[in-house]
């Protein structure tokens, strides 16, 4: 409960975050004590001791492999699809990942695979940020202008399509897809630097 109204954060629902286990397991924490009461009293003391031992190595050993799922990004992106392979933000991220690392054709298998649950806005974003990064500027476009499809007034794809024309020298058309992000979002910080 103290923790229900952050689930929704950045328009994704966040509702498999270890975080939100830990005061909730306090009750199960005390049902388990008093289950180990309950045997030592019923049976030997030692017996009772012992099941404590098992159950605290098996615990020990859960906790370290759970641990593991936060090593690096890509771990902890590839653990989310595993557990939910339609989450977009997952999807998205763990594509970035791949991107910065310069693994692009992984990235682009990782987008392909999350149109199977549905056509985001998001993986178009990411897909026209990967062709742009392998120099595909034609095919960068192409997913830019699906999303302009989508929503006309989507800040990222008109900046990124400004970024495209700003290095192919069309000054003006940069220019004026960089007025076109800042007008959908005031606060677009790079969108106003491409118009410095």
């Amino acid at each position: 409960a103290p923790t229900f109204l952050g689930s929704r954060k950045g328009g994704m629902l966040l509702f498999a975050v270890d975080r939100y286990g830990y005061i909730p397991s306090i009750g199960l924490i005390f049902l388990c004590v008093l289950l180990g009461l309950w045997i030592a009293e019923r049976w030997n003391a030692r017996i009772a001791a012992g099941i404590a031992v098992v159950v605290i190595m098996i615990l020990t050993f859960a906790s370290r492999l759970q641990t593991k799922t936060w090593d690096s990004p890509e771990a902890l992106f590839g653990k989310a699809l595993a557990v939910t392979p339609d989450s977009v933000g997952s999807r998205v991220s763990l594509a970035s990942v791949m991107l910065q690392a310069g693994n692009t054709e992984e990235a682009f298998g990782i987008l392909k695979e999350g149109l199977k649950y549905g056509d985001d806005i998001e993986l178009n974003l990411t897909a026209g940020q990967a062709y742009a990064q392998a120099g595909d500027t034609a095919s960068a476009r192409e997913q830019f202008a699906i999303v302009l499809n989508k929503n006309p007034k989507n800040p990222d794809a008109l900046f990124a399509l400004g970024s495209i024309d700003e290095q192919e020298e069309n000054f003006d058309s940069a220019l004026a897809n960089y007025r076109k992000a800042v007008e959908s979002d005031p606060s677009f910080v790079s969108a106003h630097n491409g118009i410095a």
